[in-house]
């Protein structure tokens, strides 16, 4: 096996597109919805003649967005009852407007349940609520950017994983951040999440509207005006039945591969030297 590794050593992109694609289902989202991302928002920061070392921050935050989903699954079905169910809804409306948001959230809660019974369900869960919240996305957050840590990713990748689930607005989770004070990376990958969320519900007139229309609140304005001015460009070969290859060749910088003892628990190795 090892000697198989070192003939074909597995690159840093193709272990975290795994990881994608395993949070993907965890989401609720179709399959490569994080390499989708990740390359809408790499091609975006491309447009944008940013350097490589921004390029190559901007493409793992948009591969890795939803790495530490599991760590919030006891909250979210807590809340919602089938977090499964839920979490792709919400995903429509997280940059939403909080009107809008707030909707949803009653719509999907506990949908199984008879209308007293889901009052009574989400009075309970939301006693203390936006704390437990906030809570729910620094756990997120921290996972994430533990796997960072973990793979060896640089401390920028590292500080955008931190802060995944903030807003422009300042209205986001923790809601420690608002603006620019929000990594630049993570501001792309939100804009290009909510790119392909939309545009696989309703397409490029559903995309578009959606952008303009939380440009400013949810969104960074001058991210969303930067993806519409690279117009079409951005979507070449994303409608393919798979994009794996594109986005690992598409990984900027020098492409480095994961070492055997990366892959492996600290527990693992200590057994494996005995």
């Amino acid at each position: 096996m090892w000697g198989l590794w070192h003939t074909h050593p597995l690159r840093l992109a193709e272990v975290a597109g795994v990881l994608s694609l395993a949070t993907d289902l965890a989401m609720g989202q179709p399959l490569e919805h994080g390499l989708r991302t990740a390359m809408l928002a790499l091609r975006t920061a491309q447009a944008m003649d940013l350097p490589e070392e921004d390029q190559v921050t901007v493409f793992y935050t948009g591969v890795l967005h939803f790495a530490g989903c599991t760590a919030e699954s006891e909250i979210d079905a807590r809340f919602f009852g089938d977090e499964m169910a839920a979490r792709p809804r919400m995903m429509t409306v997280a940059h939403g407007f909080r009107l809008e948001l707030i909707a949803t959230a009653m719509r999907v809660a506990h949908s199984g349940s008879g209308p007293l019974a889901r009052a009574v369900m989400m009075a309970r869960a939301a006693f203390g609520g936006i704390a437990e919240f906030r809570r729910w996305a620094a756990s997120h957050c921290d996972v994430a950017r533990l796997l960072g840590a973990r793979m060896g990713l640089s401390g920028q990748v590292q500080q955008a994983l931190e802060h995944l689930y903030e807003r422009w607005d300042g209205n986001g989770m923790p809601g420690n951040l608002r603006g620019t004070q929000i990594p630049l990376a993570v501001r792309l990958m939100q804009v290009a999440q909510d790119a392909d969320v939309a545009g696989q519900l309703g397409g490029t007139a559903l995309m578009r509207s959606t952008l303009v229309s939380r440009a400013g609140s949810g969104l960074d304005p001058e991210a969303v005006s930067a993806f519409l001015a690279a117009g079409d460009p951005l979507f070449k070969g994303l409608d393919a039945p798979s994009v794996w290859d594109e986005a690992v060749a598409a990984e900027p910088g020098p492409q480095p591969v994961m070492s055997a003892s990366c892959l492996t628990s600290p527990r693992s190795r200590r057994r494996s030297r005995r």
